[in-house]
């Protein structure tokens, strides 16, 4: 360890501490009645994390929502509506825009346009809402959750990168954890999500906590689909090496969507931008500026961004600024093994 390395640690430790016990003693706080928590009257799950960031929660909650749906049941995805600009409660349509409701609420309702989608602070208004307007609802999806503690969920499904479990992380500030590690023997399973191809539990035990092995563990792998969807004009595009791109996204895993292009078509330029990016005119003039400058060498390239980005762009007070380049995303899903599929519907079909 460096001496800045240390002095860094001698600073942050502390801090970490502290925000480690505030999280214990609002846990405490539930757990002894001094504050209330709800309990939903139809089955529930949150898809939530440790950590803070991007785990790949939406895409594993749209699995669970498609499970469910694939069961019979009529389920309900609840958010906070991240990156919205708007507050309270909020039945999402698709014609909603981002900047109203959130682009991964927006997402999900865009691929299952027959799932009700609700984006609200209070996870109690939002569960009160469904139930008394949408008597049909039979399963309850949140959509993050775990820490807040208001909601007394019948399932709580726990994910974490398999690159970067939350064993191996600290607290905020020292690293990125909402809390301590331990909170994790609370969650009915472990979904190890960005799973590459091949790997699983054999190769993390090793240097897994002896209190977490008996865990269930699910291991979740994101799957590109085959075509790219466009956004503005034509036909869906199939993906293959002859396919040339300029790529932009905004979300929490910007190289791993890069290097994926990279894999399966010819990347010739590309761009990141924070998660949850709200993008600018000068971001899409950018943009636009880069493509035309590139087109004049290569007349078939394409723009191509993420889901979640074009959930993003859609209905975008600027978004007339791309309308004179083609412009596609490419849509992603989370993906189980047979016997995963299996431990996920005994964990949400048995109460």
């Amino acid at each position: 360890m460096t001496g800045f390395s240390a002095l860094r640690a001698i600073i942050l430790f502390p801090l970490s501490l502290c925000w480690g016990g505030l999280a214990q003693c609002r846990r405490w706080a539930y757990a002894l009645g001094l504050l209330t928590r709800h309990r939903p009257a139809i089955p529930s799950v949150v898809v939530g994390n440790l950590s803070m960031g991007g785990s790949g929660k939406t895409p594993f909650a749209m699995l669970i929502l498609r499970r469910l749906l694939e069961q019979g049941h009529t389920p309900a995805y609840i958010s906070r509506g991240y990156g919205r600009h708007t507050r309270g409660l909020i039945e999402v349509h698709t014609g909603h825009t981002a900047s109203e409701v959130g682009d991964e609420a927006l997402m999900v309702k865009a691929r299952l346009p027959q799932v009700a989608v609700v984006v609200g602070e209070q996870r109690k208004k939002a569960v009160e809402y469904l139930i008394n307007s949408k008597g049909e609802i039979s399963y309850l999806v949140f959509d993050d959750g775990y820490q807040h503690l208001a909601l007394h969920a019948h399932k709580y499904l726990l994910l974490t990168p398999y690159q970067k479990p939350f064993y191996s992380d600290r607290v905020f500030p020292m690293g990125s954890l909402r809390e301590w590690p331990r909170h994790a023997s609370l969650a009915q399973a472990l979904v190890f999500a960005k799973c590459p191809e091949g790997q699983g539990r054999e190769q993390l035990l090793p240097k897994m906590p002896e209190w977490l092995r008996d865990k269930v563990m699910l291991f979740s792998n994101i799957v590109y689909q085959a075509n790219l969807v466009p956004l503005n004009t034509g036909q869906e595009l199939a993906v293959g090496p002859n396919v040339e791109v300029l790529a932009f996204a905004g979300t929490a895993s910007n190289q791993v969507f890069f290097k994926e292009i990279s894999r399966h078509m010819r990347l010739e330029w590309c761009r990141g931008f924070r998660d949850h990016q709200g993008y600018q005119a000068s971001d899409l003039k950018e943009i636009v500026g880069n493509f035309e400058a590139l087109r004049a060498q290569k007349p078939g390239l394409i723009a191509l961004t993420t889901e979640k980005d074009a959930a993003r762009l859609h209905g975008h007070p600027h978004g007339y600024l791309l309308s004179g380049i083609p412009l596609y995303y490419w849509p992603i899903d989370a993906s189980l093994g047979t016997n995963d599929y299996k431990l996920l519907d005994n964990i949400l079909l048995n109460q």
